[in-house]
């Protein structure tokens, strides 16, 4: 008799890159894996890597150390956990790459497998598929410590991938050793890096690609410039205001002068760009000329960028800066999955990063066991009435309004009372892989809406989560039944193009003395007192 090995309850994903050591350890339910853990150790490998490409005592005693504290971390998980661990540019370019594994292997026992740089854009490009479904041409792009990587996708295939030795570790660690930088240092960085990428207009594929709309990156220097972008510097203004008040005359680092100036230019960034969803080449140069004030990576603590970035930032940026320049893609959005997402799910067909949306809106059904039946029925009743409403219909396809059902109804699994709350701690702590970051929002907004809280929606939301509790109601209840039969007649009236009033027109003198309807429909109407549709009752 055979038996089939169980599969581990756990996967590692272990991340060697050249700037940290990343680690996530998600659940193995089949195809639905959510992440449970995340965390990351700096170790700046690429800064013990000579020009000879020979990595330092210092760096394999660094990287020995970081990989010690992830297998005393894993090893609680026993026998139910598979590890999977990827090495990207400082190992893979390592010369005594035999001396630093032989090293790695007395502290860490699992295989390390060495990836190419064509191997690891198209890793990051499946991780980065997960979160940004775009079936229209996009590039990809990660800024590493010790490489770049650049993906051309179209219709979620990519057309033309691509690794380059530069990095946001090694271009700070070559122009900008000493943790001081200038303008000077900053262009010389940032035309090295363009001198790079310039070699990949000579493939004709690249050139369809130029002046495109959208880019998409990962890794944290576009993480980090992204997000300080979108606050509007709103936490280093605060730092800014209280330093000035309260002077730090002692500290080495503090520095009147250059605080009233970046204080100036905060207040001119938000002028200008006001509340910014995405990176563009003009918001970006007003970010680098603001950087390039400080005479220090220590100074930009007051700027509000993330500690364990600052020391690369310079090094970062130059080279954002000049894939702005040479692939001119109008707007840079920051994508929250990346190489290790697509580690996770490197073990599933191809197919699943086109249909991954479909997947990950079953496996929530399967996951909080939503009866099938059920949920057809309410499915099938809240589609007719969505189509009903002329705006709705126009924006949410059949699929949208699957989708939006199963959301909505998650919640049911763990009670039948106040279910919605539960479907919003739900979904809002859910990984919905396939839906952008766009659509996660407004995906959580109409939670919120069932849940009585609109103040961020839009009209078509509100009114798709009013139709949806309508629905709901509806179906709980013998209606459909009494519409089929024809003793019960649905009509509408309209304001804007959207469902203003339903009418049930009671057509059958039993249903007529039914006192349920007329109860139900009250105290739906009360759940509607302030919502712009309003049930009606009549006797046909």
């Amino acid at each position: 008799m055979f038996h089939h090995k169980k599969s581990p309850k756990y996967i590692a994903i272990i991340d060697l890159g050249s700037n940290s050591f990343n680690l996530i350890i998600a659940r193995n339910f089949g195809l639905s894996r959510p992440v449970i853990k995340r965390f990351n150790i700096t170790v700046q490998l690429a800064r013990y890597l000579t020009a000879d490409n020979i990595l330092l005592p210092e760096g394999i005693e660094r990287c020995c150390n970081a990989l010690a504290a992830i297998q005393e971390f894993i090893s609680h998980f026993g026998n139910d956990i598979e590890v999977r661990a990827n090495a990207t540019y400082t190992i893979r370019s390592t010369k005594n790459q035999e001396e630093l594994l032989t090293a790695i292997n007395k502290v860490f026992p699992h295989k390390i497998k060495i990836l190419t740089g064509i191997e690891e854009a198209n890793t990051i490009f499946k991780g980065i598929a997960l979160s940004n479904p775009i079936t229209q041409p996009f590039i990809a792009v990660d800024i590493g410590g010790g490489s770049t990587e650049m993906i051309l996708s179209n219709n979620l295939e990519p057309e033309y991938l691509t690794s380059n030795n530069l990095g946001c570790v090694s271009f700070s660690q070559k122009f900008f050793s000493d943790g001081k930088f200038n303008a000077e240092l900053f262009n010389q960085a940032y035309k090295a890096a363009c001198q790079i990428f310039t070699k990949e207009l000579d493939n004709p594929i690249v050139h369809k690609y130029l002046n495109i709309a959208h880019a998409v990156g990962s890794s944290g220097t576009i993480k980090n410039t992204i997000l300080t972008v979108k606050s509007n510097f709103k936490d280093a203004a605060k730092r800014i205001n209280h330093l000035l008040a309260h002077p730090e005359p002692e500290n080495p680092l503090y520095d009147a002068k250059l605080l009233s100036s970046l204080q100036q230019q905060i207040k001119e960034f938000a002028d200008k760009f006001g509340n910014p969803e995405h990176l563009t080449a003009q918001n970006l140069e007003y970010l680098v000329q603001m950087v390039l004030q400080h005479n220090s990576c220590a100074q930009l603590c007051y700027t509000g960028f993330d500690p364990s970035g600052r020391e690369v930032l310079a090094g970062g940026l130059s080279i954002l800066r000049a894939l702005f320049n040479v692939f001119k893609f109008q707007k840079l959005t920051y994508s929250h999955s990346a190489l290790r997402e697509g580690v996770l799910f490197g073990d599933q067909e191809s197919d699943i990063f086109k249909h991954i949306r479909l997947f990950t809106v079953h496996n929530l059904r399967r996951k909080y066991q939503i009866e099938h039946k059920l949920f057809n029925s309410f499915y099938q009743q809240a589609l007719s009435l969505v189509q009903q409403d002329k705006l709705l219909f126009e924006t949410y396809n059949k699929q949208d309004i699957a989708n939006y059902c199963t959301f909505m109804l998650v919640g049911s699994a763990i009670s039948d009372d106040d279910f919605f709350a539960h479907s919003g701690y739900i979904v809002k702590n859910s990984n919905l892989y396939g839906f952008s970051d766009a659509e996660i929002a407004k995906i959580h907004q109409f939670i919120d809406c069932l849940n009585n809280d609109c103040a961020q929606a839009d009209q078509a939301t509100q009114q798709l989560a009013v139709l949806l509790r309508i629905t709901y109601n509806f179906t709980f209840s013998n209606l459909p039944k009494l519409i089929k039969q024809g003793k019960v007649k649905l009509a509408f009236t309209y304001q804007d193009n959207h469902i203003e009033t339903i009418n049930l027109y009671l057509l059958d003198e039993q249903v007529q003395n039914a006192p349920y309807i007329i109860t139900n429909v009250k105290r739906l109407n009360k759940m509607l007192e302030k919502q712009s549709i309003q049930i009606n009752v009549l006797n046909g």
